[in-house]
């Protein structure tokens, strides 16, 4: 394999038909000072050289019309096929080897007369790049040489992993795999399935038990899944509400409420939580009775009216935070004061 020429950010190198190299495998490109360029194939296609698709043809149609004739003495058709089977490999630099250790940068363009390019296997890679770690999980075999392929655990751990590809290329196949192997290296894993995919985690493929199935355990919602309210907290709860519910900016500071009486009685729970808003309906439904010095009705979807007995000075009183009146015996809704509490989750 050669380098032929550099393209803006691509590489192209030269391959003869017997070079086993494929798009995705990894390119070491070994330039004369104590440095090397690592290039990745992306894509191959023939090399397009002058007037060899006219000799294709041309050698299609001697060969339809003098069947037999088959001596070639100097052996140009074997040159003249290889030459039509050459192939380009478009190649994208992922960094560089300078005196035994990897740098990002690519910014350099070996010699193409002085250069050496070979093949790179993925774990003499993983070994040039340096991977720390002392647990690896093992995940098969990859390349043409056939090679394991495993990735440290420890570079799991506090990252966040991305895994993409096409429909059915084996995504959710990785992830248990991923997930299994953190399994046996002793790390813990949650994993939220939606469509029970990882139920057979600790199961072979014919249904018999693994060294890690019992350290497995499936939780479900309703049966053996449940939260109390005050592990779940009350951040968590009023997002819920908010986001996934729409309920009101009135309702969730209503609700706060709620919660902050009870968790100061220590009654903090589903029972407490439903005696209490069934006792507050029914308080702030009373309150919009007939009241000594002053009636008032409101209901959705129509305009306030009040009717005004004879004021007294001992019928009304002005709250601080409010400047309206409040009939006697009535009290300030907690629902008016104060903004909405930051339930960003």
């Amino acid at each position: 394999m050669r380098i032929l020429r550099k393209e803006s950010s691509d590489i192209l190198v030269v391959a003869s038909p017997t070079e086993n190299a494929r798009m995705g495998d990894y390119l070491i490109v070994s330039d004369k000072d104590e440095r090397s360029l690592i290039l990745q194939i992306y894509d191959e296609n023939y090399l397009d050289v002058s007037g060899i698709e006219e000799e294709v043809a041309r050698e299609e149609v001697l060969f339809s019309s003098t069947q037999g004739v088959t001596e070639d003495p100097a052996d140009v058709g074997t040159i003249s096929k290889e030459i039509r089977d050459m192939r380009l490999l478009q190649c994208k630099a992922r960094g560089s080897i300078e005196h035994g250790r990897y740098s990002p940068r690519n910014d350099w363009i070996p010699s193409r007369t002085a250069s050496k390019v070979s093949k790179l296997s993925v774990n003499e890679l993983l070994d040039l790049v340096g991977r720390p770690g002392e647990r690896f999980i093992k995940l098969g075999r990859t390349g043409s040489r056939n090679s394991q392929f495993s990735i440290p655990a420890e570079s799991l751990d506090g990252r966040v992993t991305i895994i993409t590809g096409r429909k059915e290329s084996g995504k959710s196949h990785l992830a248990k795999m991923l997930v299994r192997g953190l399994v046996q290296q002793g790390a813990y894993s949650i994993v939220f399935d939606l469509n029970d995919e990882y139920g057979s985690v600790g199961l072979k493929g014919d249904g018999s038990a693994t060294e890690i199935a019992k350290k497995v355990e499936v939780r479900r919602p309703g049966r053996n899944l449940k939260f109390s309210l005050a592990g779940a907290g009350l951040r968590a709860i009023t997002s819920l509400l908010q986001h996934s519910l729409d309920m009101t900016g009135t309702s969730i500071r209503e609700f706060i409420r709620i919660w902050e009486a009870m968790e100061a009685k220590h009654e903090l729970g589903m029972t407490s939580l439903a005696t209490t808003s069934s006792s507050g309906a029914a308080t702030s439904s009373s309150e919009t009775r007939s009241t000594p010095g002053s009636t008032l009705s409101r209901t959705p979807g129509y305009s306030t009216k009040a009717r005004r007995e004879t004021p007294t000075p001992a019928t009304t009183t002005r709250s601080s935070r409010s400047s309206r009146p409040i009939p006697m015996g009535g009290r300030l809704s907690s629902r008016s004061r104060g903004p909405l509490r930051s339930t960003e989750g």
